[in-house]
């Protein structure tokens, strides 16, 4: 590499090289195409995409069977965001070479950017069997990161398209080849909770925080489950957990604050509700209708603290169509899965 990744030198040579070449009757079509390519690979070594799809248009105008140019093209495409043409490209390279596993994980990696995920998953899945096929496969796949990537991929493909048992399938071999990237664990985590399956969630998020032990967004995230199975005291350590780590979310007092209502801790949920409203102003992630929620529970906190019937709070708050389920993020909306 150049000092400064500046390959000025380099094009300036290869541009002398390819002018000789279109001036010299001696100098053959591949040759001609190979000093395009170099020069396409010094531009795109210096970001300059345009340019490289220029070259590489060229050399491929020259050697049109050449699988490395429409590969090298394909990744120029990608980066410039014209993805389309970089599905071009890889389709290509397919019918030259169908039993390469790394042109259809490459194009599926472009529908994905299109969120066209039935086809990344076929592309993905295609992908797996040929790098089963092509690898020594009964020891190999434990040392194939190509082979993770893919399931990886196609796992957050399948999440995207609400198939969330394949998701988790996926996630699960992936884990199986890496049991120590946190982000694997949240994500089959969050298609447990989905499909609410949340002790396996709690289980996954636990993983997770075992593995970065200081961040709130797990802690939130588990609350979430422990809430959904009545388990209240513990919603209530994380979401405390969870203040402790990132108090700019004032939303995490009030889920706390839910918590403490269902434990019958009014004087603790009343100091939740209180430190929300008092601050909400200072906070743009807090929409009215929930501001109007905090402040009917905490009015009838105010009026009935001490004697409150929970069963009948909770019927009138069906007929009110207030849900407490709500106040915990959707994990289906919420959060995005990228990963």
């Amino acid at each position: 590499m150049t000092k400064d990744n500046d390959y000025s030198e380099q094009i300036k040579y290869f541009t002398k090289e390819i002018e000789k070449g279109y001036n010299s009757i001696f100098c053959s079509n591949t040759k001609l195409a190979t000093f395009l390519c170099k020069r396409g690979i010094c531009y795109e070594f210096n970001k300059n995409y345009s340019m490289a799809i220029k070259d590489y248009t060229e050399a491929l105008i020259l050697d049109p069977y050449n699988i490395k140019y429409l590969n090298k093209r394909a990744n120029c495409y990608g980066k410039i965001e014209q993805y389309e043409d970089a599905i071009s490209d890889d389709t290509r390279a397919i019918e030259l070479d169908p039993n390469n596993q790394i042109h259809y994980s490459n194009r599926a990696s472009y529908y994905m950017q299109l969120k066209e995920y039935e086809k990344a998953i076929i592309d993905y899945t295609k992908a797996i069997e040929l790098e089963q096929f092509n690898a020594n496969y009964t020891n190999n796949i434990k040392l194939n990161p190509n082979n993770e990537n893919s399931y990886y991929n196609r796992a957050n493909c399948y999440a995207r398209t609400n198939q969330y048992e394949n998701a988790i399938t996926d996630y699960t071999r992936v884990i199986a080849l890496n049991h120590n990237n946190k982000i694997y664990y949240l994500l089959r985590g969050n298609c447990y909770e989905i499909i609410k399956k949340y002790k396996m969630a709690i289980t996954d998020f636990s993983k997770a925080l075992e593995l970065e032990p200081e961040n709130a967004d797990y802690y939130s995230r588990r609350a979430n489950c422990y809430f959904a199975i009545e388990k209240y005291e513990k919603a209530i350590d994380d979401l405390t957990k969870t203040i402790e780590l990132d108090s700019a979310k004032p939303l995490f007092y009030y889920h706390r604050a839910v918590c403490y209502f269902k434990i019958e801790e009014y004087e603790k949920a009343k100091t939740d509700c209180k430190f929300i409203l008092n601050n909400s102003d200072k906070y743009n992630t807090i929409d009215s209708d929930t501001v109007n929620d905090i402040e009917e529970l905490y009015n009838r906190l105010l009026d009935e603290s001490e004697d409150y019937d929970d069963e009948e709070y909770n019927n009138e708050d069906e007929e009110n169509n207030i849900n407490f389920s709500k106040l915990y993020y959707d994990p289906k909306k919420g959060r995005k899965l990228d990963l």
